[in-house]
């Protein structure tokens, strides 16, 4: 079925690696696990460095290097660069080294030595080790070493050492593991928030209106927007005074799709499903059972989500003398009268189930539910079905074979267009074919209807003047 309810001006080549406020909510989403997580590491860095990676100390000498004879040629500006040059290269040479950690020497020496120059004439030798004794006996190994061999490298220069060493002249480079651990707590931040990018540019979770418009494989209905609850456990319901008229609208809008699709087929009972817990079946079902009854139509809702039943808390029902919906089924009474017609609109009926109900769907496949809504038929105009999520359980495609059609509930960011296809197709073989799917909790919208009420305030206007009479 094509869906030409609204036009969709957006490009036909979007792809869901170009939505960047996807990416933006899937970042402040993770945000606190992926601070978690680098935090730890970066916690970890630090130990590790404190405990493994110790200070560094250096001894070092000032070397100048001066000619043996006042020869012209040896003062020579050229010859002494060529002498600093071939002291520099005697000084970090490896024949030094195994000189200097060679059998001859009584210590076992570690660390590393260097020289390099530091004007014409002079050069600077440092040996650096963990210790400051190791440092310090490494510095004079190099100078007690490179005596000797210096005549055999170059017989016209002679290289002085012009500072005295001693342990207190040592300098100390201490350890920074505050520095190490920010670095591995920024690096383990940009990494995983990479992945998170990647991941994000390639899935299919449905994360706006266009994208399941093309990946879903039934028409998409509406998209309703989130509506922030100013009462945690209270549900968000067009009977209850301060619901956002934008919620308000996408309902109706829904409400005409599914009549439509109803009349076409000469359809009574609706099914409200989901793939998954937590994508607000619950919520859409009970708006679109007062949305009908508010047309004049005379509904019967049945919360036959047994498992987790939620439909009685959003209209704010307890339990009391109401028989339960399962107690009902089970005594193969009709459903018509037991059904409690609401305050709220008086040509809606409602049956509750306030208790889970342990292997419902075995149970309701052992009634006669299908019989007892057909019964009901004859009395209602449209009868709405809450029914558990299809992933988790089987009761769906139980009560599916009660139902003539099914409306897929699917949340913004939680949903994935593979899993909700396989759900529909499942639905079609069950014999509750899928008419279509409602994107919900979607971020923006609100803001979206904001901007539109700027534009065309009259007639918003208008339709709060109606509203109220």
């Amino acid at each position: 079925m094509q869906d030409n309810y609204r036009k969709v001006t957006e490009s036909a080549s979007y792809g869901p690696w170009f939505e960047g406020k996807y990416i933006l909510r899937l970042w402040r989403r993770w945000f606190f696990s992926v601070f978690c997580v680098a935090l730890t590491i970066g916690i970890l860095t630090y130990v590790a460095t404190d405990m493994f990676l110790p200070n560094r100390y250096t001894a070092s000498a000032l070397v100048s290097v001066v000619p043996k004879t006042n020869n012209s040629n040896n003062i020579n500006s050229r010859n002494m660069e060529s002498a600093m040059t071939r002291s520099a290269n005697m000084w970090n040479s490896n024949v030094l080294m195994r000189e200097l950690k060679g059998p001859n020497n009584e210590r076992n020496i570690t660390g590393t030595f260097r020289a390099y120059k530091v004007s014409s004439s002079i050069l600077r030798i440092e040996g650096s080790a963990s210790t400051a004794q190791e440092a310090y006996y490494l510095l004079n190994a190099a100078i007690n070493s490179y005596k000797p061999l210096a005549p055999n490298f170059d017989s016209d220069y002679n290289s002085v050492v012009l500072t005295r060493v001693t342990q207190d002249s040592l300098e100390v480079t201490h350890r920074r593991p505050v520095v190490f651990a920010a670095l591995a707590f920024g690096i383990t931040f940009v990494i995983i928030y990479l992945i998170l990018l990647i991941w994000s540019m390639f899935t299919q979770i449905l994360h706006n209106e266009v994208q399941a418009r093309q990946l879903l494989s039934v028409p998409l209905y509406e998209a309703v927007p989130m509506i922030r609850k100013r009462r945690r456990k209270k549900a968000v319901l067009i009977c209850h005074p301060g619901t956002p008229y934008s919620f308000q609208e996408r309902i109706e809008h829904l409400t005409s799709r599914v009549v439509q699709h109803m009349h076409r087929y000469d359809q009574k009972i609706i099914m409200i499903t989901s793939v998954t817990a937590g994508e607000g079946k619950s919520t859409i079902s009970s708006n679109l059972a007062l949305a009908l009854a508010r047309r004049g139509k005379k509904v019967l809702f049945l919360d036959l989500d047994l498992r987790k039943p939620s439909a009685a808390r959003n209209f704010e029902r307890t339990e009391g003398d109401t028989e339960e919906l399962m107690s009902i089924v089970q005594r193969e009474a009709p459903l018509a009268a037991h059904a409690e017609s609401l305050r709220e609109e008086p040509l809606l009926y409602a049956i509750w189930q306030f208790h889970a109900v342990k292997d419902s769907d075995q149970r309701i496949e052992e009634s006669r539910l299908t019989e007892l809504l057909e019964e009901a038929k004859a009395q209602f105009d449209y009868i709405v079905l809450d029914t558990p999520p299809m992933a988790p359980v089987r009761d769906t495609k139980v009560i599916a074979r009660s139902a003539d059609c099914t409306v897929m509930v699917l949340r913004q960011d939680l949903a994935h267009a593979a899993a909700a296809n396989a759900a529909i197709e499942h639905l079609e073989e069950c014999g509750a074919p899928c008419a279509g799917a409602v994107l919900n909790q979607c971020y923006g919208l609100a803001r979206t209807e904001r901007r539109k009420r700027g534009k065309y305030g009259y007639y918003y206007g208008y339709y709060r003047q109606e509203a109220k009479t």
